[in-house]
Formats: C-alpha cells, sequence, structure tokens
C-alpha cells in the first residue's frame, strides 16, 4: 500500500484533537525505547532513515479527513487536518551516526535515538509509525528467518478459540506488527467472527468496514501532570477529555501513576460519572479487575473494563471464566499475539513515551513520568520519577 495518514492506531487522533482544542501551543519531546536488546546493522539504519524520509509531506486526502471527522467530531479539527502535513526533520535522531558506527563495530538497538520535538499536536501522530517503522524494517534486514506460512491458519484458529470462548476482541497490533500485511490479514481474516469488536487502525477499520476504537492513552494524563499538575493530572485528564468528547464513551487508562492512585482520585474526586469504563495495561490483571469490581459493586453499578496487557487467547479465555456471571462487561485489546507471533522469531520490545512537555515555545521543558503498575513499566529520569514518587506517595525523593 501507499502510505497513509490513517495508518495509525485511532487513539492518536482522538488525543491530537483533543489537544488541538486544550493545549494548541503545547510543545512535546518523545524518546524511544527497547526494553530488549538485540544487534541491528548498516542496512537496517539505511532502510529505517528511508522510511522516515518518505513519510515527509504525507497529509490526509480529502476522502481520509471525511472519515476521519466521521468519527471524531471535534470543532476545528477539520480545519487543522486540511493544513497538516508530516514534517520528518522533527524526528530527531541519530541514524546517520550509527551508520557510521556500524560499519566498525557492532550497533544495537538501545542505542537508536529517535525523538519527534515539537507543537504537541504535531508530534502526536509519529509514535506509532515510528515503532511499526522500527520493527518492519529490523524483521526484513535483521531478523530475517521466518515466513508468512502458516500465519492465515494461525489468525482462523484464534479467532475460533476466542469467539467459543466469548471473549470480546479487538486487534490493538499496529505498534509492533511484524509488517503491514500481517496486520491486514488479521483484519481481513478476524472480522469474520461474531466476537470480533474492531480495530485500532484507522486505515484498516475504513477499508474493511469494521468498528474503529481507541480513545486515549498514557501521554494524555502524562502531558496534563507536566501542563497543568501532577497531583490532580488523573483529575483533570478526565474531565478535559469529557470536555471534548462529551456525548462519546470515556475508557480511561487508570495506570499512568498506579491504579491505587487514580481509584483514591477516582472516589476522592466523585468522577464516576465522567468515566465509562476502564483500560488494563500494566500489573496483575485480575487483581486490577478486583479493584474496580469491588468498588463499583459496593455502589451497584455495572463495571466495564478492557484488558490490553501482553494478552493471548490463554489468558484471554481464563479471565472470561474467571467474571461469568459477575456484573461486568469485559473485552480484549490484543496486539502483538495477532500482529507478530512467529515461532523462534520474537516480536521486539519496543515504546515510545512522551518525555517532556512545554507550555509554549518560550516556556521551559517539564519532565514526565509514567509508572504504572507492577514491574518494568516505569519510565522516566530519575529526578522526575522520585518526585513523583513523592507528590503521589510521600517518598523521600533522596535516599
Amino acid at each position: 500500500m501507499n502510505a497513509s495518514l490513517l495508518d495509525n492506531d485511532k487513539y492518536k487522533f482522538t488525543m491530537q484533537a483533543a489537544v488541538l482544542k486544550k493545549f494548541p501551543k503545547a510543545r512535546a519531546q518523545y524518546v524511544f525505547k527497547c526494553r530488549k536488546d538485540v544487534k541491528i546493522n548498516t542496512e537496517f539504519l539505511i532502510l529505517l532513515q528511508s522510511k522516515i524520509d518518505n513519510l515527509d509531506g504525507l497529509s490526509a486526502t480529502q476522502e481520509e479527513r471525511n472519515y476521519l471527522l466521521s468519527q471524531i467530531s471535534v470543532n476545528g479539527y477539520y480545519d487543522y487536518l486540511s493544513n497538516y502535513k508530516l514534517d520528518s526533520s522533527h524526528v530527531l535522531n541519530n541514524i546517520q551516526e550509527l551508520i557510521v558506527k556500524s560499519q566498525n563495530k557492532d550497533v544495537y538497538l538501545s542505542e537508536l535515538e529517535l525523538s519527534p520535538t515539537g507543537r504537541w499536536v504535531d508530534e502526536i501522530w509519529w509514535e506509532v509509525p515510528l515503532l511499526y517503522l522500527v520493527s518492519e524494517c529490523y524483521f526484513k534486514t535483521c531478523d530475517t528467518l521466518w515466513s508468512m506460512n502458516g500465519q492465515k491458519e494461525k489468525f482462523i484458529q484464534k479467532g475460533m478459540d476466542l469467539t467459543s470462548n466469548d471473549c470480546k476482541f479487538v486487534e490493538f497490533g499496529t505498534r509492533r506488527r511484524r509488517n503491514f500485511e500481517v496486520q491486514e490479514m488479521a483484519v481481513s481474516i478476524l472480522k469474520n467472527f461474531a466476537k470480533f469488536a474492531g480495530t485500532s487502525n484507522v486505515y484498516l477499520a475504513k477499508k474493511y468496514n469494521v468498528p474503529c476504537l481507541g480513545t486515549q492513552a498514557h501521554e494524555w494524563t502524562m502531558g496534563i501532570s507536566g501542563l497543568v499538575s501532577l497531583k490532580k493530572a488523573n483529575k483533570f485528564a478526565i474531565e478535559y477529555w469529557k470536555s471534548v468528547y462529551p456525548s462519546l464513551p470515556n475508557i480511561c487508562l487508570p495506570d499512568t501513576f498506579t491504579t491505587d492512585v487514580f481509584i483514591n482520585d477516582l472516589v476522592s474526586d466523585d468522577l464516576f460519572h465522567l468515566c465509562d469504563g476502564f483500560r488494563q495495561d500494566s500489573g496483575i490483571p485480575m487483581e486490577f479487575f478486583d479493584k474496580f469490581y469491588n468498588l463499583y459493586n459496593s455502589k451497584s453499578k455495572h463495571l466495564n473494563i478492557m484488558f490490553s496487557d501482553s494478552l493471548n487467547t490463554e489468558k484471554c479465555v481464563k479471565m472470561q471464566r474467571q467474571m461469568d456471571g459477575l456484573n461486568c462487561s469485559a473485552s480484549y485489546g490484543i496486539g502483538t499475539f495477532l500482529t507478530n507471533d512467529f515461532d523462534s522469531s520474537p516480536a521486539l520490545n519496543i515504546v515510545m513515551k512522551l518525555a517532556a512537555v512545554a507550555e509554549s515555545e518560550n516556556h521551559p521543558w517539564v519532565d514526565l513520568v509514567k509508572l504504572g503498575d507492577g514491574q518494568g513499566k516505569e519510565i522516566g529520569n530519575k529526578d522526575a520519577v522520585s518526585v513523583a514518587k513523592y507528590t503521589f506517595f510521600g517518598k523521600p525523593i533522596y535516599n
């Protein structure tokens, strides 16, 4: 396929429209991280640079803008999209330095720097595409001992297993897909199963006429923590989102500063009427579920919950069985297990997070953090993490 602005997850566009509405002058800086290191080569680096360069100047066609507006009705957003063009020079990187180094020394993915930097509303698009470009280039140039054989049969079996076990699921695999072909195959096959609820990928949702799903990511709350208030970031994130999207379901992501902090804010600020569901993205899934279910059950409220952390069929079915008969609705956002499941060729463990924000071009940068639930989800520099832990838990900044 030719490059399309819509080849991205829906929540990048919903957040883009919300940032345009609430923080049009804010600046942002993103940082790429590789959690489990692998060796890369010169061919990978050259291909990645060319892929990024090829996106320069990309914009949405009128048909694409019309589709986005059918999904995201925010005043001013259509006009913004009409003038929006990608600027690849804003993706600060060290690719050329690594190309030179790779001529004589081993180079690793952890050394790669990718940092979209500029107006938040403009740079917000880059996160997911840069991740899938890294993945696609890696499996085209570095790890090449794999084939597409058997993928169709895998998708059919996964669709059958999830549907027969009453697991409502969404395809969430854009950011770490093996390639576009795999993700398109997944959607084209899985859309035929009764429990398939849609995809996060806007391009594929449009092409295959399936529901396009997504609301917000950690960066919404993280950005607000730096621009408005760290202590009350959850409260303002929920309220601002609902003010932009008053008639759309607000599926909140509670673990930015840990789920316990979110629940405390939910109760103390009485935000129940602004939250229509919750997405679990770190920690132990059923512990997360129990916390919200006990709270909602005590208030005789129906709980809507989505699980989205490293899921596979076995995990989904096990959780679904544990929730049978309870006053709740569960769904499953499944990513890498669908779009990058190849024997003896594991997916890359890569992320890109919002690292810093500034109110405008003339304001200083504020470092951001994500604490998450459990081990391995914490992101941010040491000092910023210490400040966050002091703010939320009273832990000493310096030990």
